[in-house]
């Protein structure tokens, strides 16, 4: 048996990207007392995918990618789960399973998860040296490969 997750049975909305918080915002405006949970993979409040380029230029914190400050959040009654990830949905059940064996009731769920980077299938993908770009994290590693690099 999962253990439960002490949360109200609303909306679940899987997905930290601009999309899920396009939701929690959508609902925000239709429903003021439903309750929200926005379920983010990164352990990072959603944030401008897009302008990462900006960041690895600056060296700037992911911080200053923030779509909405912390505090929009709470005042807006959407409870965050961070560094979380959906393991599987049971929607015979109406529950989320998350991936540290928590579950999480929903009378409904919205997936909005984005795409994973794509890895071109290519000899050497796989080695130390090679980055993806696709989150604050990478820009970081990117930005500490460059710094000692010869060529690109």
């Amino acid at each position: 048996m999962t253990p439960a997750f002490s949360a109200p049975v609303g909306v679940v909305v899987v997905g930290g990207g601009i999309a899920g918080l396009a939701v929690c915002e959508a609902l925000r405006e239709r429903d003021a007392d439903v309750p929200v949970t926005l379920v983010c993979a990164e352990p990072h409040l959603p944030y401008d995918r897009v302008r990462l380029s900006e960041i690895l230029v600056t060296g700037e914190s992911a911080e200053t990618l923030r779509l909405r400050p912390p505090e929009w959040y709470e005042d807006h009654g959407v409870g965050l789960l961070l560094g979380r990830r959906v393991a599987a949905l049971r929607p015979e059940e109406r529950v989320v399973e998350l991936d540290d064996g928590g579950a999480l009731p929903y009378a409904r769920v919205v997936l909005a998860t984005g795409s994973n980077a794509l890895m071109p299938p290519i000899s050497g993908i796989e080695l130390e040296h090679v980055h993806a770009f696709r989150g604050p994290e990478d820009c970081s590693a990117i930005r500490a490969a460059a710094s000692s690099a010869r060529r690109a």
